[in-house]
């Protein structure tokens, strides 16, 4: 006797009811020639009332979301009656007579006399509908439909491994490869057969670059489905805001599929409400589905890919101009891997923008199914470049096909659709692959720094969203070299980031002087530039040029060589070519320019129609007056004192200020902006006369300013083209017209010609020696000067006779290199290395007389005075202070040296309070700003942090899932909670009595503990977010709290109970909460940029305010008596909030970093705010009491 148990797979499916297909015509096939019945043969056309099993239905690809139509008799299929379901149930139940199967009779089509007509795709809707929203309708499809698409639950009595051994090993080859192994299998098509092989490698796949655990995802997809859809057989949302026209590829997907994929989108927009811009999920849903068991786990693959945040392996762009960033990068690449084709399209007068617009739709939209999965296949292993190469390789095949017919395409990007749609006629999938990987693509890091200078530039532009974007208008230029076609040409060529602007003419021979010097003068300054010659005979050529027309001045020559890797020479007439990294005869082609502007005849054979410069819009330099727009990178102070030079870092292809700031007035002398990316180092010559400036390695040049003026005199590249790049630079003791220059494997004396304004170099010889030098000091006398290197010695050279003299110490050498150098009045120098080690030592032989170790490797040396104190700083962000004569380090100002989380006033004091960051916990003294204890736990993070009421414990919540409780007077440990969450410890509370620790983690569970004298009790867990908490707020009377959440829920608990008293729920992610002081209301802020007023009895909605403009909202905190509020976040700005009126009352700018966390203190004298930055700011309350 067998006992037979009911399956849990049966179980969960419950009851179904089977859709009844009727038919018009009396003559149709029964479903006795069906046979078995399945989803795919039941299926008939919405237009034909025949079910044919032998037909192969091709539906064209679902390119929008379409309402729920009813059918002909005016019922919506949704609602046909029971009986007609039950009547095809019976049919497919026949019991066998004789061998043969015996069906009832289908009920025939009830008659009506009026027939609804379809519902449109347009989604104009009738009266009283909501006409400017486009809806789209999810309608739950039929049994058979919905076990259709449930992926691997097929065939769950069958061990598939068995039947397929190959499979199984290739399996195992999958998860114990590492990422090479497994990029090399993706290209190869390693798992492309069977499909249960590609489902599990991409399993393994994503799970090794999910962000969180997949039940997480599970249960969010469920609830939000839950919330979404209900038990409602059909619902109507409107479209996703990222998608532009809810066009869905369809991929072979069937009706219940397509209708997951709906579902699956709309809970995407309700979990990540600031995805706004995103064609290809659609896409990548669609794709997904075929190798997922649900709904669910194709939800968390899609989040995984979503959460991943690696810059230079990206998967999903979420904004407009992200996307669009995409975009031009993927337009600068195929300017250079595929020439030719953007002068085909901007020749016909077609828009490039548009064209390139699709690029990313081509592969996840427009390529057939069997192609766009391969392409799947390694995109998820590889990330973003694959979809550059494959583009690439799909627009190398288009040019080759558009060439023989261009007279025949009118429209280049419908026409790129086709193409692409059809490619298996022009190759197959395998040779588009390994053309693509031919392609020689920059590095991960190259291909970020250029994503980043195109986002930098929409960024500037002002450009959000494609309603924001405005192409370049070039009918209004005027020129009499070139017409509106070669002009749309050339300005096809240049790099997207530059394209985005308008022309300007700069100089022209039809207006200005024919003068050399003319030119020189009009065109100096502005960057970039394109020149336009045409000769007597109607030819026409020209150049791009991505620098300054300054640098061309170099080692005394007239003439030279500059620019960067994007610079080009072209032709217009009598053929269009582009010409890059073209390799010249050097000394034919400067004899050839030379005797051109010696032979004043010979110019006027030439027009040189114009200069081409590029207008940037005022909101690039608004701001400026306040200071620097990125990190400060370089700082000097000139003898005197009366000025301070600083440089700073931007973006690859943009340029980077120095600012030279007048002590005294405390504001900004003057501003030069020239150097690219970055700058480098420094330095005022003694007599305060010149600033010389160095840049980065993307610029490679050295200037020399006049500060009185407010000019530039000259500049040079810094080091020779065999040379490395220069590092660092220094001026003369007594000299304004000698300085020196140092870098890797480069040593340079350099003096200036005024009269001419030029620099002069003369290279040191140092024989066999080859350093990379770091850092300079020149003594007063001028005699000689030393040089600090990364191999750990000390270089002595001749400043006369640019001889190297010595070099030491032999045997010993300073670890890690030497940073810093100061020369005393007794000759003696002082050495700061990067292990922290700072040594006083003979500048005959080097040898070290004292030496003392520092926290940190010394980053910098300076001197007061005749020497008599020595101020070192440290890459720890410590400052020591040395006498001359004990040479002991006093220790006189601290911070942290990476992002500040959090910080905690005690309880009704003002006088103290804590911080916490990586590896530490430190407490200040509010008024001198001291440092008063520090608690180290290496290698980990601290994320919140508090202090009990009673002031004896300071507790803490660390990353790796431990609260830590010190002592507040000696640092002491006195308590650890171990596994106190799975997820990393994300916040924490105390409550009044100082007896509980309210926690949570990053899982999303909320914990009570008891906290005994030398133990501890777990009391209750709270098991309802589904994401990491990253506020809890407790309540006066220690009975309630509130938590906020990244699942966009605030929770209000009961602490006596441990249940849910209330929940707010808010298209973000909570960041903060706070109590009102009365706490009958609570406010909130996360990602949305909103405040949120909320009622604590009912969770209902008050009032919401625009609480910034660029960022989330990170911080807040309100004051004791409940008039203000403060807030702080990604925006940098401090606001304080009237609560009542909603209003900002003031605003403090001082922060460089996103601000973390902002506190008011007890009695309304000063808020402390932190950042990502690590700075600490102490703000004086603007309304104290």
């Amino acid at each position: 006797m067998l006992q037979v148990s009911p399956s849990a797979e049966f179980a969960c499916f419950g009851p179904r009811d089977l859709e009844r297909v009727t038919t018009e015509d009396a003559d149709a096939p029964s479903l006795a020639s069906c046979g078995r019945l399945r989803s795919c043969s039941l299926y008939a056309p919405e237009d034909s009332g025949v079910i044919n099993t032998d037909r192969n239905f091709r539906r064209p690809r679902s390119r929008s979301f379409y309402t729920l139509e009813p059918d002909d008799n005016g019922e919506d299929k949704a609602s046909r009656s029971s009986a007609d379901r039950q009547g095809l149930f019976q049919a497919d139940t026949g019991k066998k007579d004789g061998g043969q199967i015996v069906h009832p009779k289908l009920p025939p089509k009830r008659s009506t006399a009026t027939k609804h007509k379809h519902l449109k795709k347009d989604h104009a809707g009738c009266k009283g509908s909501l006409k400017s929203v486009p809806m789209l309708t999810i309608s739950e499809p039929d049994s058979w439909e919905i076990s259709s698409s449930s992926g691997m639950k097929y065939g769950q009595y069958v061990d598939w491994e068995k039947i397929d051994p190959e499979s199984a090993i290739r399996y195992q080859e999958i998860i114990s490869s590492d990422h090479a192994k497994l990029k090399e299998l993706g290209r190869s098509g390693f798992w492309t057969m069977p499909h249960t092989l590609r489902a599990k490698a991409y399993h393994h796949i994503i799970h090794c670059i999910e962000h969180r655990a997949s039940m997480m995802d599970t249960d969010t997809y469920r609830d939000l489905s839950g919330q979404l859809f209900e038990e409602q057989r059909t619902s109507t949302h409107p479209f996703p805001k990222f998608m532009e026209n809810g066009e869905i590829p369809r991929y072979c997907l069937n009706k219940a599929g397509l209708n997951s994929v709906k579902k699956i989108l709309l809970c995407i927009s309700q979990n990540f409400p600031e995805i706004t811009f995103c064609p290809i999920l659609p896409a990548l849903v669609s794709l997904l589905l075929h190798y997922s068991e649900d709904e669910a786990q194709c939800f968390h693959s899609i989040c995984s890919l979503l959460f991943y945040t690696d810059p230079e392996k990206r998967y999903i762009d979420q904004t407009f101009r992200t996307t669009h960033a995409s975009c031009m990068t993927f337009g600068d690449l195929a300017n250079k891997y595929c020439r030719g084709i953007r002068k085909l399209i901007a020749s016909s007068h077609q828009s490039l923008f548009e064209f390139y617009s699709d690029w990313i739709m081509w592969i996840f939209a427009d390529l057939p199914f069997s192609y766009a999965i391969r392409v799947l296949d390694v995109y998820l292993i590889e990330g973003y470049k694959v979809l550059y190469r494959v583009a690439l390789a799909l627009l190398c095949l288009y040019k080759v096909s558009v060439s023989s017919r261009l007279a025949h395409v009118d429209d280049f990007r419908q026409d790129m659709k086709r193409f692409v749609q059809n490619v298996s006629r022009h190759s197959s999938i395998e040779a588009l692959l390994q053309r693509a990987f031919s392609i020689q693509l920059p590095t991960r890091r190259e291909l970020n720094f250029l994503y980043n200078a195109n986002k930098q530039a929409l960024i500037q532009r002002g450009i959000q969203n494609q309603s924001s974007y405005q192409s370049v208008e070039l009918g209004g230029f005027c020129s009499s070299v070139v017409s509106e076609t070669e002009m749309r040409v050339v300005w096809a060529w240049i790099p997207e980031r530059f394209a985005l602007f308008s022309p300007a003419r700069l100089f022209s021979t039809t207006d200005h002087s024919r003068s050399l010097t003319s030119f020189y003068s009009r065109v100096e300054g502005h960057e970039p530039t394109v020149l336009l010659l045409k000769t007597v005979d109607e030819e026409v050529c020209g150049a791009f040029l991505s620098s300054d027309w300054t640098l061309r001045d170099h080692d005394g020559e007239k003439l030279q060589f500059f620019g960067t890797e994007e610079c080009f020479v072209f032709t217009l007439r009598p053929g269009m070519e582009r010409y890059q990294r073209t390799i010249f005869n050097r000394r034919r082609l400067y004899s050839t320019v030379i005797e051109m502007a010696g032979d004043p005849q010979e110019v006027p054979k030439l027009q040189l129609e114009a200069v081409i410069g590029f207008n940037a819009p005022e909101k690039w330099e608004a701001g400026v007056p306040h200071g620097h727009t990125n990190n400060i990178s370089c700082l000097t102070v000139s003898k005197s004192g009366r000025y301070i030079a600083s440089g700073q870092v931007t973006f690859m292809g943009f340029k980077a200020d120095v600012i030279i700031w007048d002590y005294t007035k405390r504001e900004i002398y003057a501003q030069f902006t020239l150097h690219k990316a970055k700058v480098e180092a420094l330095v005022f010559s003694p007599n305060e006369k010149y600033l010389l400036t160095l840049g980065g390695q993307d610029d490679g040049s050295i200037v020399l300013w006049n500060v009185e003026k407010k000019e530039a005199i000259c500049g040079s590249p810094a080091s020779a083209h065999s040379a490395g790049h220069c590092l660092t630079v220094g001026y003369s003791s007594h000299s304004d017209d000698i300085f020196i220059s140092a870098g890797n494997r480069t040593l340079r004396v350099w003096e200036l010609d005024l009269p001419n304004r030029k620099i002069r170099p003369t290279e040191c010889q140092t024989g066999q020696l080859k350093r990379i030098i770091k850092c300079i000091e020149i003594p007063e006398d001028d005699s000689f000067f030393y040089c600090g290197t990364t191999s750990g010695d000390i270089m002595k050279v001749n400043l006369k006779s640019r001889l190297l003299s010595s070099c030491g110490p032999v045997k010993q050498k300073f670890s890690k290199g030497v940073n810093a150098l100061k020369m005393l009045k007794t000759g003696d120098l002082l050495v700061g290395s990067g292990d922290g080690a700072f040594s006083l030592c003979s500048s005959n032989n080097f040898k070290i007389i004292k030496r003392v170790e520092l926290e940190g490797g010394v980053s910098s040396v300076a001197l007061r005075g005749e020497g008599q104190q020595v101020f070192v700083g440290t890459d720890a962000a410590q400052i020591y202070c040395f006498g001359y004569t004990d040479f002991k380090p006093e220790l006189i100002s601290t911070n942290h040296s990476s992002a500040v989380w959090d910080t905690a006033f005690p309880h009704g004091s003002s006088e103290l309070f804590a911080t916490c960051s990586q590896d530490d916990i430190r407490v200040w003294h509010t008024e001198s700003c001291k440092e008063l204890l520090r608690i180290k736990v290496p290698n980990m993070t601290c994320n919140a942090l508090g202090l009990t009421q009673d002031g004896h414990s300071i507790y803490s919540a660390w990353n790796d899932g431990k609260i830590r409780v010190f002592t507040p007077e000696s640092g002491r440990l006195k308590l650890i909670i171990h596994n106190a969450h799975s997820m990393g410890v994300t916040a924490i509370v105390s409550g009044g009595d100082s007896k509980r620790l309210i926690s949570g983690g990053g899982e999303g569970q909320v914990r009570v503990w008891e906290i005994l004298q030398d133990s501890y009790k777990l009391v209750a867990t709270m098991k309802e977010h589904k994401a990491s908490v990253n506020a809890i707020k407790i309540k006066s009377n220690n009975q309630e709290c509130v938590t906020a959440s990244s699942d966009g829920a605030c929770i209000i608990w009961d602490l006596l109970r441990f249940v849910r008293n209330q929940m707010v729920l808010a298209n973000t992610l909570f960041r903060t909460v706070c109590y009102h002081p009365e706490e009958y209301q609570i406010i909130t802020s996360g990602t949305d940029r909103k405040i949120g007023y909320w009622e604590v009895y009912d969770g209902s909605a008050i009032r919401e305010l625009e609480g910034s403009l660029t960022g989330a909202i990170n911080g807040m905190d309100i004051s004791q008596e409940g008039g203000h509020f403060v807030t702080g976040g990604d925006e940098k700005l401090i606001k304080v909030w009237h609560y009542f009126d909603g209003d900002v009352t003031h605003v403090g700018v001082g922060h460089s970093g996103s601000i973390s966390s902002v506190r008011i203190c007890p009695n309304n004298r000063f808020i402390i705010s932190t950042s990502t930055d690590g700075a600490i700011l102490i703000w004086r309350y603007p309304h104290s009491s």
